[in-house]
């Protein structure tokens, strides 16, 4: 910026003499001017639907208009209240804006437009994930253990819900990590075997499982649709089976 402009815009205290808003979620974007290089850059929102936003220039006395360059053509910014407003539209981008200033006292202010977009595969990997988090979150799925079984509770993901299947897992492969203070073996399972599947039918909302030995066992939920098409699979649920506590025996003294 050469330093006459930068002078009177800064001489009502403007030296951000702009704001930057999404007009789809009202996220204020802070930032973005490279005053050297007379370049604006608006990076999107995470959101890839975010394409327009509302950039407002503050005026001041010594801003008499401001311009934009889209398509090859100069035109006027709108009004809004005592400011000018530009929307960046990333389908359809503004190349450059134009501040003018009363009395022509300076040179016009040409500040560029940079575009940078949001990443589509983070997007859509972050929509997939909150997806599934809602879908958990509305099976609220359970479970409880005793000395050789498992009860696993559960309620339909969404409306579209139809029938469960449960995938009973033991250990397949593991990697050993050392031993606790009290004895027990400490190890991190690398894979999972599949032992057992059960189909639930759509008015049983529970599965009992039973006959397990002690151990070290997961299951994995997968809920279906009318057509048999999966709604939603969950990651491997982990539990124990402990040995029963043998009953203490009194010894009884003879006179």
């Amino acid at each position: 910026m050469d330093k006459y402009p930068k002078v009177l815009l800064e001489t009502e205290k403007t030296s951000v003499f702009f704001t930057c808003t999404s007009k789809k979620n009202s996220l204020v974007l802070n930032g973005g001017f490279n005053y050297d290089e007379d370049v604006y850059t608006l990076t999107q929102d995470e959101d890839i639907f975010s394409t327009k936003y509302e950039f407002v220039v503050k005026t001041n006395p010594n801003i008499e208009t401001c311009t934009f360059l889209v398509s090859g053509e100069w035109q006027s910014a709108s009004r809004k209240g005592t400011a000018f407003a530009v929307e960046l539209d990333f389908e359809n981008r503004v190349e450059k804006v134009k501040l003018t200033f009363a009395d022509n006292i300076v040179d016009d202010y040409i500040f560029s437009i940079q575009y940078v977009e949001a990443d589509k595969d983070l997007y859509y990997q972050k929509q997939e994930a909150d997806r599934k988090a809602n879908l958990l979150a509305a099976a609220q799925i359970k479970h409880s253990t005793s000395s050789d079984l498992i009860n696993i509770y559960f309620q339909p993901c969404c409306d579209k819900y139809e029938y469960t299947e449960i995938l009973l897992y033991i250990p397949q492969e593991e990697n050993f990590k050392g031993w606790t203070g009290d004895g027990r073996k400490v190890v991190e399972i690398l894979s999972w075997s599949m032992i057992k599947k059960c189909k639930v039918p759509p008015e049983d909302f529970y599965k009992s499982i039973n006959g397990l030995a002690p151990g070290t066992y997961s299951y994995v939920i997968k809920q279906y649709d009318k057509k048999d098409e999966l709604l939603m699979e969950t990651e491997h649920f982990e539990f124990r089976i402990q040995k029963p506590k043998q009953p203490i025996m009194g010894r009884i003294n003879r006179i």
